[in-house]
């Protein structure tokens, strides 16, 4: 090592120019801290944990990053100021020291999950992403401005696509139903309406929407948004489908032969919510379609539409069930189905064990409810949940509540009615045997 140098040159004197000491002496600062710097990353490279394989310790940032991206605050949930875990806050990995910086840059994957909270960050992160798979989240937001470019110019990158998760308003509509390109490794799609407009007309997204080209897709949800149930390429691989949409009046459900040629399509599904016109009308020919692996079914619709649906589906009982059936007048008006034949289709199609009809799928001896609970307390609804389990209450000790297997919601003419006016045709249907009836607490 060589011997340090004089704090000043003998040539240097006092009476020399100011300007030139001070400049000398920056000088000098900036080179002995430019040597410190390097003392110190020699000194960290001695460490254990700056000996790990760079592929260790990519490991050890995704886990960090997944912590941070679940409990990150992003500004709209509220939390105590010590528990703050910030969104972005992983990538101080990239200063802890050069090495660190070097594995964290020099892996895309972790930069592949893209949101627009953060335009700066946003942009950071597609660049350091280079040709990874990318995820987009995105937010119409006040706050941040000057996005639709970035996110124009990521949605172009369609063949890039693993997931999109869009929550926004008109400004986001237009650029939705422009993606018509294929997207051969998206695997989750989520695409939500930010305002419910009653006046303007529902967007109807293209029958060329992906290009019906996404062969990797299994988690498809859309509220707000109606996609043709033509679209069968889009709906084959699903194993999640979430559909909301609140259309015109004016608006036709799809027909009952493509309707259930859509569900038989989709064998592998185990999420199913369903919140659409839904047909009324019978297939021409009777076929019953199996879900054998469903494992979580959520119905909404009209009395008619529930029960026609119901009454073509087999569910097996392991599956839970949350139907919400309205009647209305205009319902009744094209068709007289009560609420005894929804709880006979659904006995027929979840409890009866028809399930078990086809080779893949063991039979399996009819399932009994064996307690149930009444809730009459919301004006605006009633509702009845049952349960499988084989309890004296459908509370568990201390307080803790079961999940029910069946929770059946009722509105319309039968809202805040007395429950022995429909209370009678409900459990009529219903595989009950000495079942309990207890009524929820106000």
């Amino acid at each position: 090592m060589t011997e340090p140098m004089a704090v000043v040159p003998e040539s240097m004197t006092l009476e020399m120019d100011p300007n030139a000491r001070r400049a000398w002496i920056d000088s000098r600062i900036a080179a002995l801290e430019d040597e410190i710097r390097r003392w110190k990353s020699s000194r960290n490279e001695l460490s254990v944990i700056s000996r790990l394989p760079p592929e260790v310790l990519t490991r050890i940032f995704e886990a960090y990053k997944q912590m941070c991206d679940r409990y990150g605050r992003t500004g709209n949930t509220p939390q105590p100021r010590q528990h703050y875990i910030k969104l972005y806050q992983w990538t101080r990995v990239t200063h802890v020291s050069r090495y660190w910086r070097e594995v964290a840059l020099g892996c895309p994957y972790l930069w592949s999950d893209i949101r627009t909270v953060n335009h700066n960050w946003a942009r950071t992160f597609l660049e350091r992403s280079k040709q990874a798979p990318i995820s987009l989240n995105a937010t119409e937001s006040l706050s941040v401005t000057n996005m639709e470019d970035f996110e124009d110019e990521i949605l172009a990158q369609s063949h890039r696509l693993k997931s999109i998760r869009v929550y926004g308003g008109a400004s986001f509509e237009k650029r939705v139903q422009e993606l018509t390109n294929p997207t051969p490794l998206l695997q989750s799609l989520m695409i939500t309406r930010g305002y419910q407009n009653q006046n303007a007309a529902s967007p109807i997204l293209p029958t060329e929407f992906l290009s019906g080209e996404a062969p990797k897709l299994q988690d498809l949800e859309l509220d707000g948004y109606w996609l043709p149930w033509d679209s069968t390429v889009l709906f084959r691989g699903l194993t999640s489908l979430k559909l909301t949409f609140y259309p015109p009046s004016h608006t036709p459900p799809p027909s009952p032969e493509t309707f259930f040629d859509v569900l038989e399509a989709m064998e592998g599904l185990q999420t199913l919510y369903l919140d659409i016109p839904l047909p009324i009308s019978p297939l021409a020919k009777h076929r019953t379609i199996a879900l054998a692996r469903m494992e979580k079914f959520t119905l909404k619709g009209f009395l008619s539409g529930c029960t026609n649906v119901m009454t073509h589906l087999a569910l097996p009982p392991s599956s839970t069930l949350h139907i919400f059936a309205i009647q209305k007048e205009e319902d009744t008006a094209h068709s007289n189905v009560t609420m005894a034949d929804l709880s006979i289709s659904i006995t027929n199609s979840w409890l009866s064990g028809h399930l078990g009809s086809n080779s893949t799928t063991p039979a399996s001896a009819p399932s009994v409810l064996k307690s149930l609970e009444l809730d009459t307390n919301d004006v605006l609804s009633n509702s009845v949940k049952g349960y499988l389990v084989d309890n004296d209450s459908p509370h568990r000790p201390g307080g803790c509540r079961n999940v029910p297997s069946l929770e059946l919601r009722v509105a319309g003419d039968y809202s805040g009615a007395e429950s022995a006016d429909w209370l009678p045709d409900l459990l009529g249907g219903l595989p009950l045997n000495d079942s309990r009836l207890s009524r929820a607490r106000d």
